[in-house]
């Protein structure tokens, strides 16, 4: 009998928590438009895939590929001490979409690399200084991105890294 008195505070404590519980989603109704994800469109997805498929076949360039859609990619690779080795290669067709890039993630092993960005010729295009590069090619052509493991020293002989490739766009 003695805490009878306490009975309706609780009741009203506890309806004023599940309001404010229920009124949560409007929070996030009212969000702008440009926070929302964008879901993935299927039938747009298969219809670029048909339409490339039947260019292929034609011997034309599909206009879904002629737009800059960038590409991303990231893998693990190993490069020797002292070893000059290409990770990657593109071809750029002298489109729009000229813009290329190739980091270095993570060196697991603490070795010294240079990322270069050289042409079919051998010729340096960008980099060979730094582990991340960026250049927008404007000559068509094949490219290649080239990592050097500069260390001469150590208990490893191959240096571990996680790079990530990034064309077009």
């Amino acid at each position: 009998m003695k805490f009878t008195y306490l009975l309706p505070a609780a009741i009203l404590a506890a309806s004023s928590c599940s309001f404010n519980v229920m009124s949560a989603p409007d929070i996030v109704l009212n969000t702008p438009l440009e926070n929302t994800p964008v879901a993935h469109d299927q039938e747009a997805a298969f219809n670029s895939i048909v339409e490339f498929e039947n260019a292929d076949k034609g011997g034309q360039s599909a206009e879904a590929y002629e737009r800059c859609r960038p590409t991303v990619y990231t893998r693990y690779t190993s490069v020797r001490m002292g070893d000059n080795r290409t990770i990657a290669s593109f071809t750029h067709d002298g489109g729009n979409c000229r813009r290329y890039s190739f980091g270095i993630m993570r060196n697991y092993d603490g070795h010294d690399f240079k990322v270069t960005l050289v042409d079919s010729d051998g010729k340096k295009v960008a980099g060979g200084y730094s582990v991340a590069v960026s250049k927008s090619i404007f000559q068509a052509g094949k490219y290649y991105w080239q990592v050097e493991n500069r260390t001469t020293a150590g208990s490893k002989t191959y240096g571990g890294m996680t790079y990530e490739v990034r064309s077009g766009g």
